[in-house]
């Protein structure tokens, strides 16, 4: 027993002291120190630490030339062993004898961006965590294909918006950088708003975080996107043309407010709700009347606006802010923050609700609900560009 003892001990300080023999640890980059030799010679089961557990939650995101990868810290650990390969089924008892395998050596904290790799190439990582024990049994195996930066946008993909949402968060505080140690896999970490704030978005317009906006003039004709008046607003992501409301006190001011009104009762979902209860200049003050008014005057050229579904109208809510949750560069002419900024959709309730209300968002704070079709709210049309 005393010789076990004994043992145990010569090899604790053969691990801090890297005394025991052995080639020269591989060198890394600055962001890692050298290995101890006594890693590399011994095989993994040799130097594993019972008194560690494998660093769990394993998540990855592909930039250009470059992987971020991140994970639960681990109790006790000091720092952390990234094995990464072209090849699957990693074990990092074969470093050394592999030549595909490659070792980031003790990689702090828990999340780490690996520069320099192939674009197109799919790569496969584990991580161990490390003490003067010994090594953790590695994590669950991860992979990523590092992407090149896109030179040429398409327009009109289809997709919905991401959030807006480009910082992170932790247990205190907001609007903090991305990724956050323990606090990782948030909404900033990932999407086209990550993309944007590590420079890899290219867009055809511009906007906040990953959203991409074009203005347009009364005659349909794209601007450029400093230009200080414009009638429509182009989403380069959904392809939806957005009416931009006016401050002229018109039939398009901003301020106006309408009931909810639909006399088809194909679309009205079972009741059309109420006609010409607002209080607006240009029209009677209800949805239906509203979008008729503006369609027959052909608004950027096009005489077949609609109201917008619930979820066309939420593809341009900014959650990553507030008082508006919209981009104002391109939504300028919004109500005060502290006025009712309520704005209808097409979508009627459902359930017991069926008829008797409409969805809408309240775009002072981005909050999606139902109201019933006889309350006021505001209107801002769309179409879908071809």
């Amino acid at each position: 027993m005393r010789y076990c003892i004994d043992l145990f001990f010569m090899l604790a300080i053969c691990v801090i002291t890297s005394g025991c023999g052995g080639g020269s640890g591989s060198t890394s980059s600055s962001s890692t120190s050298q290995v101890n030799s006594s890693f590399q010679s011994s095989s993994y089961a040799q130097s594993s630490s019972p008194s560690l557990d494998s660093p769990r939650a394993m998540r990855v995101a592909a930039g250009n030339n470059s992987v971020t990868l991140s994970w639960f810290t681990v109790n006790n650990a000091d720092s952390y062993n990234l094995y990464y390969s072209i090849e699957p089924n990693i074990d990092p008892s074969k470093f050394g004898q592999l030549a595909a395998l490659n070792r980031m050596e003790n990689v702090t904290p828990s999340f780490f961006t690996l520069n320099n790799l192939q674009n197109g190439t799919r790569l496969y990582f584990v991580v161990t965590a490390l003490n003067v024990l010994g090594e953790s049994p590695p994590s669950d195996e991860v992979s990523a294909i590092p992407q090149p930066l896109l030179q040429f946008p398409v327009r009109g993909s289809g997709k919905i918006n991401d959030t807006g949402v480009d910082w992170c968060a932790d247990i205190d505080f907001i609007y903090l950088t991305c990724p956050q140690a323990d606090f990782f896999g948030q909404d900033g970490d990932y999407g086209r708003d990550a993309q944007y704030r590590s420079g890899y978005l290219v867009k055809i317009g511009s906007g906040t975080a990953g959203f991409d906006f074009t203005k347009i003039d009364a005659n349909g004709n794209e601007l450029p996107d400093n230009a200080e008046k414009w009638s429509c607003v182009l989403d380069n992501v959904t392809n939806l043309l957005w009416e931009e409301k006016t401050s002229d006190g018109g039939l398009r001011d901003a301020n106006n407010y309408y009931t909810w009104y639909d006399p088809n009762p194909a679309s009205n979902g079972g009741d059309e709700g109420v006609r010409n209860q607002g209080s607006c200049v240009g029209s009677d003050c209800d949805t239906f009347s509203y979008l008729s008014a503006v369609n027959s005057q052909g608004l950027c050229g096009f005489n077949d606006w609609s109201i917008p579904t619930i979820n066309e109208l939420k593809t341009i809510i900014n959650y990553g802010r507030i008082y508006p949750a919209t981009d104002v560069n391109f939504f300028r002419n919004a109500p005060p923050s502290n006025y009712f900024n309520w704005t209808w959709s097409s979508s009627t309730g459902t359930g017991i609700s069926v008829g008797l209300s409409a969805w809408g968002v309240e775009f002072s704070n981005g909050h999606v609900n139902l109201d019933v079709k006889r309350n006021f709210g505001r209107i801002r049309l769309v179409r879908q560009k071809p």
